[in-house]
């Protein structure tokens, strides 16, 4: 709220909270403009208070995977939440069961795929994800380099149903990155 305090424009009675829950949200993509029902959800049953959250991701298609990004500093973690099989298209991905070999993303990303395969929907997911990380930043934004607000935290992955199994590439695929991740 400090920034809205020094904002001269704002009347006493008008809108600050409202502006400053606008810019709180800024880091939340794909939710309902008004009523913002995902958020709500997400942080009445995680137990959640707004300052957690790092980054949520509500966008659902074909390969986008609802996720968000949590600050847990009980456990000193920043958590990846990567959500299950729910809409429609969910389901398209959980039936796209050609199995995709894992030689060419281990080679990349540095672990042993040699004669491995994945589920191909939840590979597809998992790049989908793994992309929206990269062009945000924000794990390195908490966890790397000087300037790194949760250097001393740990990166702990977790996911249900469609969201595990991505959950499982994605460490795989950020392993040499973040060294003491947890899946």
């Amino acid at each position: 709220y400090e920034r809205c305090a020094m904002n001269s424009d704002v009347e006493e009675g008008g809108s600050a909270i409202n502006d400053v829950d606008e810019m709180n949200r800024e880091h939340i993509v794909g939710d309902n403009f008004f009523l913002h029902i995902h958020e709500a959800t997400m942080l009445a049953h995680a137990g959640l208070n707004r300052s957690d959250i790092a980054y949520a991701s509500f966008e659902s298609g074909f390969y986008e995977t609802p996720y968000f990004i949590v600050i847990d500093r009980e456990w000193k973690s920043i958590v990846v939440s990567i959500r299950g099989s729910l809409t429609l298209e969910d389901c398209v991905m959980d039936v796209l069961l050609d199995p995709s070999p894992l030689d060419a993303l281990g080679e990349k990303y540095g672990f042993d795929g040699t004669g491995q395969y994945c589920h191909g929907g939840v590979l597809e997911c998992t790049n989908w994800l793994h992309a929206d990380l990269m062009k945000h930043k924000t794990l390195e934004k908490l966890l790397l380099g000087p300037n790194a607000e949760y250097s001393d935290y740990t990166l702990r992955i977790v996911g249900h149903s469609l969201g595990a199994g991505i959950g499982v590439i994605l460490s795989m695929m950020l392993r040499n990155t973040f060294p003491d991740l947890r899946c």
